[in-house]
This record gives C-alpha cells, structure tokens and sequence, in this order.
C-alpha cells in the first residue's frame, strides 16, 4: 500500500509544478480586499497620480506553456484573483527578455497607505 501512495503524491507533485504558479507578496499597508471578480486596470507603466504600492505578484511558468502569458489579456485574467485579494485598482505587468509577462506590481489608488515612491527601480529584475 505505501508504495501506491508514494507514487500518488510524486504524481500530484509533479502536476502542481506542470501547471506553474502565481503569488502575491504583500509590500504595503494590508489593504481591505476587493470582491472576487473585482475590475482593475492592466498597464505596462506606473500611472500618473497618487499610488500605492500593495504587493507584487510572481507568475512561475509551468512545464509544457502553462501559466505563461504573453498579451496584457492573458495576464490581467490570470492575476485578477490575487490583484483583488490584495485590494488593487491597478497591476503594472513586466515582460521578462523573452516577452513573457512574469511579474506585476499591485497598486492602490490614493494615498490611504504609508506613501511609496515608485520608480521604474521597483520593477528591476536584478533588484
């Protein structure tokens, strides 16, 4: 019996890291979270106003394409569940060398939070 249960969970694992991941990190002030299906901009750089900043958002590539996006509609369906929890209006996506969106910094409208400057420093991948 231990044998069969041993390669059910191997199995299990190696399908979770088939399918990639998202994961929201927390960087501000924990903000009220937004409803499940909540409506938020998607853009490609920081927005002119009052922002911010609530977390940032990792998407890992699965194996075999999965969980990798490469449009602006792709991402924003497949962050829309973290950028609500975290209680975002707007996700600054960044796309990798290759073209791939595999990062997102969540912003909150307004200066309801301790202030954060963003700069384009906040989206280095070196960093």
């Amino acid at each position: 019996m231990r044998p069969v249960l041993a390669l059910a969970l191997l199995s299990l694992s190696t399908l979770a890291v088939a399918c990639g991941s998202t994961t929201l990190t927390r960087t501000g002030a924990v903000q009220p979270a937004r409803p499940e299906n909540c409506a938020f901009e998607v853009v490609t750089s920081f927005p002119k106003g009052p922002y911010t900043e609530v977390g940032t958002i990792d998407i890992q590539p699965g194996q075999l394409g999965r969980n990798v996006y490469r449009t602006l509609g792709g991402v924003e369906e497949e962050i829309a569940p973290e950028v609500c929890k975290a209680g975002g209006d707007v996700a600054v996506a960044q796309a990798n060398a290759y073209g791939r969106y595999d990062k997102a910094i969540v912003l909150k409208r307004g200066a309801q939070a301790s202030t954060t400057t963003l700069t384009s420093a906040s989206l280095d991948p070196k960093k």
